[in-house]
């Protein structure tokens, strides 16, 4: 029984800590002129997370110029003011170092899970990006730099539930092809081989894009690839 339960419970803990369900969200929350950093379960299920973690944000206004941004680091999540209104904010975290074992996830490296008895699966570094639209500017519609990004096409703030929009994804700046954009129901939709894809707009209210990219990593004893994940979050009205 040992040599069939064993390689089920591997599998197992693979599908449940790596599929697309259990990835934790990165947004941006405003209330009274002061936006949060969140990460959990948009809209509103936010989970506490290390400050220094959050090692970018940027804000730009309608014409996709740069504006200042008053950074807040709390004891549990980071907050910041801006100089005006943004159009649009960007974010950038790193979140560490993980290992998927058979006895779930670690927050932890592949020398320090072996040490502590588990056994390991896979392990990665986790770093996620965001892009966050308030409104319908230029700044919806140009590259950010981020090193995974979503550019959408078209304005998705003139979505309208039922239509499609034209996403094109972006690796280190050059187009990624056959890459699994997910929709905030988890529909997938893959990229041509320009980089582009039709993404189906499924309602109203804030929308969540999203897209996970492993880069394979050499010569490391402690991560067998580097995870990055972005997301594009807009309003459909």
């Amino acid at each position: 029984m040992k040599i069939i339960r064993t390689p089920f419970l591997l599998l197992l803990a693979f599908l449940c800590f790596t599929g697309p369900t259990y990835a934790h969200h990165l947004w941006v929350a405003e209330k009274n002129g002061v936006y949060t950093v969140m990460r959990g379960h948009m809209p509103d299920q936010g989970t506490p997370y290390a400050p220094e973690c959050v090692k970018d944000i940027r804000a730009y206004n309608s014409e996709g110029a740069p504006i200042a941004v008053d950074r807040i680091d709390g004891v549990e999540a980071v907050s910041f003011k801006t100089s005006a209104p943004p159009s649009a904010v960007t974010l950038i975290c790193d979140w560490g170092y993980r290992v998927l074992t058979t006895r779930g996830k670690k927050f932890m490296t592949r020398r320090e899970a072996v040490k502590a008895g588990h056994t390991v699966i896979e392990a990665f570094f986790s770093t996620q990006f965001a892009k966050v639209l308030f409104d319908d500017s230029e700044a919806a519609l140009e590259a950010s730099g981020l090193r995974l990004e979503l550019l959408p096409l078209t304005q998705p703030a003139k979505a309208s539930p039922g239509s499609n929009l034209r996403i094109k994804v972006l690796l280190d700046g050059k187009p990624l092809p056959d890459a699994a954009l997910l929709s905030d129901s988890n529909l997938e939709v893959r990229s041509d081989a320009n980089g582009t894809a039709a993404v189906p707009i499924e309602g109203t209210g804030w929308r969540l894009l999203s897209l996970r990219h492993k880069i394979p990593v050499q010569n490391d004893p402690d991560r067998d690839y580097h995870l990055l994940t972005t997301f594009l979050i807009f309003e459909v009205k």
